[in-house]
């Protein structure tokens, strides 16, 4: 084995060398250099062959700082068998007083590699316990925290396998904590480069947790009011294809939008290049026959009376409304004060009584009695035969009792005339008898037209069990 001289201990240029440039050595056990160096450095010309110990670089005196120049350990494939290096370089101090150790390790592997490791570590007993051990297996560890006060982690994975994977315990913390506050026109988390995706994804975020309580899996929160012009979410699909799916297989709402907007609008569709398409497509394929609403509008605020529940505004030459199937159905409509709304549509039966004033019909036979009211417009028919007049005065004026909905003031003599009346086994002077409503009431009287003017039908000009009536015309209701 060579001898090995060290020069100069308390020089400025300390050296530890051997006597030729040739020469090789073993040593079987540490190298140390252990005082105060103030620069220099350690030269060995030929190989150096550490066995079984490690390579130790120490300082044993409180508050004494060490420097020691780069280190730099080549060739390492034929240094071992297999073109394998195993062992570890320390840099270590013992001081209480922990002065710290600011050290630069490089590990560069050009060949296919081995079992080895790259760890960083400090035995320090204060707040400072922590591991890295970057592995050439694809693994990163971090024992505790790690903290990059300047630079980047660059992760570079040619193989099918995870780059990056994070395990926590963490309960009621973050995770993941990404702090950016310095970021103007860059991006604090960006994606790119995802080229080769054919049934892969992007992203995915994953719960399976049982828990009830209210939590929100994502969220997006622009946090500053005075950033007007920040957009919370973008999403921009060049494809022919969806660009946001929801996939609701709950019972619950799918979408929920909450916005307290007053002046500016809830939600802004925009669909400038429609061709044959739909602006929107809602449509429902269930078969249950219960009652529900495929779509609900309600403004539920009695006191905004300027509230309009849909508007539509067609500025083409086509319909504005659309029906194909069905049509509209008004439920428990109120009469409106606009002279340009239209706030009632109704379809039924009636049930029309012969009266006197005091005493209804005995009978009679209704064929029909049924009412359209549009609006205020109401359209009834009826046609009721055999009328039985017994127990009626003879002559009392003859009423029809039970109009679907009460006229509206007639004007002047209440007269507000229904249409057609076709009556048979009736007295009449003329033939022509009419139908007038009586302001306020849900009757009408049944008027004959004569040469010198008008006269009500009585009682008498009824052939009792014999006489028909069929009317049909329209009125208009008070609402």
């Amino acid at each position: 084995m060579a001898n090995y001289e060290l020069i100069g201990l308390n020089e400025a240029g300390p050296d530890l060398r051997a006597p030729t440039a040739s020469d090789t050595g073993t040593v079987a056990g540490d190298i140390n250099i252990t005082g105060t160096l103030a620069s220099g450095a350690a030269t060995f010309a030929g190989d150096v062959t550490v066995n079984g110990n490690d390579l130790l670089v120490e300082a044993t005196n409180a508050g004494t700082n060490l420097t020691v120049p780069t280190l730099t350990l080549s060739d390492l494939d034929a240094a071992a068998v297999s073109g394998q290096f195993t062992g570890a370089i320390h840099f270590k101090t013992a001081d209480t007083g922990n002065p710290g150790v600011n050290a630069s390790i490089v590990a560069e592997v050009t060949g296919s590699g081995g079992g080895a490791q790259l760890n960083f570590s400090t035995g320090f007993a204060g707040a400072l316990v922590e591991t890295l051990v970057l592995s050439d297996t694809g693994n990163a560890t971090f024992a505790g925290d790690v903290t990059l006060s300047e630079g980047a982690v660059s992760i570079t994975d040619t193989a099918n396998e995870t780059a990056l994977a994070v395990t926590s315990s963490a309960t009621s913390t973050y995770v993941t904590n990404i702090t950016a506050g310095a970021v103007t026109t860059g991006q604090a988390l960006r994606v790119v480069g995802v080229d080769a995706l054919t049934t892969g994804k992007i992203a995915h975020f994953r719960s399976n947790s049982s828990s009830t309580s209210t939590r929100t899996l994502v969220q997006v929160h622009n946090d500053n009011t005075a950033a007007t012009g920040a957009t919370a979410l973008t999403v921009t699909q060049d494809a022919a294809q969806r660009a946001l799916f929801i996939d609701q297989n709950g019972n619950g709402s799918a979408l929920v939008i909450d916005s307290a907007a007053t002046t500016a609008n809830g939600v802004d569709w925009d669909f400038d290049s429609l061709t044959t398409g739909h602006g929107l497509d809602i449509r429902s394929d269930s078969s249950s026959t219960s009652s529900r609403a495929i779509i609900n509008v309600i403004q539920e605020n009695a006191a905004a009376s300027g509230a309009v529940g849909i508007s539509v505004r067609q500025d083409g030459a086509d319909a504005a409304i659309e029906l194909n199937g069905g049509g509209i159905k008004f439920t428990n409509a109120t009469a409106s004060g606009d002279v340009n709304t239209l706030d009632d549509y109704e379809e039924g039966t009636w049930t029309p009584v012969f009266w006197d004033g005091t005493n209804d019909q005995t009978g009679s036979s209704v064929q029909s009695a049924t009412y359209t009211k549009i609006g205020r417009v109401v359209y009834i028919e009826m046609c009721v035969l055999n009328v039985d007049t017994t127990g009626m005065t003879a002559g009392s004026p003859v009423y029809i009792k039970g109009l679907p909905f009460t006229p509206a003031s007639a004007g002047v003599n209440d007269k507000n005339v229904i249409g057609a009346v076709q009556c048979d086994n009736v007295t009449t002077d003329s033939g022509s008898v009419f139908l007038r409503t009586i302001t306020s009431q849900t009757y009408a009287r049944l008027i004959e037209q004569t040469t010198t003017g008008e006269a009500g039908l009585i009682i008498s000009d009824i052939t009792s069990g014999n006489a028909d009536f069929r009317i049909n015309g329209f009125y208009i209701a008070a609402n």
